[in-house]
């Protein structure tokens, strides 16, 4: 099982879909530099296929709760929740922080 932290800086514009994904053993925090972003969390992914070992894409989320995120939000994503980022007509910088660590056994 992998373990650790990665962080990036993504720059995005117009983007209308992401279709929403789910991380089992990752946990994203989202720091917002410039700009804004629509973040749509929870809910129900729908249509999920397995994009990678622990990790699930989907063509939509239904139920979920939209959020508009400005610079200087921050937004915690905890492990399982799924969660997109759309910025129709906008564009966003921000930081990602992607903290993994393996799955507990209960």
């Amino acid at each position: 099982d992998h373990v650790g932290t990665r962080l990036t800086i993504q720059h995005e514009k117009n983007v209308t879909s992401t279709g929403g994904e789910v991380h089992a053993e990752t946990d994203d925090l989202f720091v917002i530099l410039e700009g804004s972003t629509t973040l749509m969390v929870g809910g129900t992914l729908e249509g999920p296929t397995t994009s990678a070992p622990g990790e699930w894409k989907g063509t939509g989320i239904r139920g979920g709760r939209e959020v508009t995120l400005n610079k200087g939000d921050v937004a915690f994503i905890p492990r399982g929740t799924p969660h997109r980022r759309t910025t129709p007509n906008q564009e966003v910088t921000l930081m990602v922080i992607k903290a993994t660590t393996p799955a507990m056994s209960k």
